[in-house]
């Protein structure tokens, strides 16, 4: 999502993000850190483990996960639009070019991760599933620039 975010627009293009105040911009970059230190039950427990999982739950999309979520795709932007020259990658431009087709097969193969829960414990099984993912969406950016560029000269 985040080349969809950063690299579909050109750099001179990214003007439609109003620039926050430093202040606004620090009390994101908190409220991720203590999101992110909750999740990670580095901080604290303030609520029973049964509450807390109930937040942050990947399945049912949990509050808690959502609001960090946004908190780092606008800090992200936000860079975006101050530094542009930082977020330009090819690989991330060629994601968000594609941006429908590239969505759809990032869908497709986390939903065939579903498929085999039983690698979803180890750590090697959730790097496989992201590896299959990220193949996933290179492969279909790759195809979908081949086809528009032999595509072109006939037009």
């Amino acid at each position: 999502m985040t080349g969809v975010l950063l690299g579909c627009e050109p750099a001179r293009k990214r003007h439609h993000l109003r620039l926050a105040r430093p202040w606004l911009f620090a009390l994101g970059v908190a409220g991720a850190l203590f999101l992110a230190l909750v999740r990670w039950h580095i901080l604290p427990a303030w609520w029973d483990h049964f509450a807390l999982n109930g937040l942050i739950l990947k399945t049912p999309l949990a509050l808690l996960r959502l609001v960090n979520f946004g908190l780092l795709a606008w800090m992200i932007a936000l860079l975006a639009c101050l530094r542009p020259t930082w977020f330009q990658f090819k690989p991330l431009a060629l994601l968000g070019q594609h941006l429908l087709p590239v969505f759809v097969v990032s869908i497709w193969c986390a939903c065939l991760t579903l498929c085999f829960p039983e690698s979803g414990g180890a750590a090697a099984g959730r790097w496989l599933e992201t590896a299959l993912v990220v193949v996933g969406m290179a492969a279909t950016a790759w195809a979908c620039e081949f086809l528009k560029n032999r595509a072109a000269p006939g037009d």
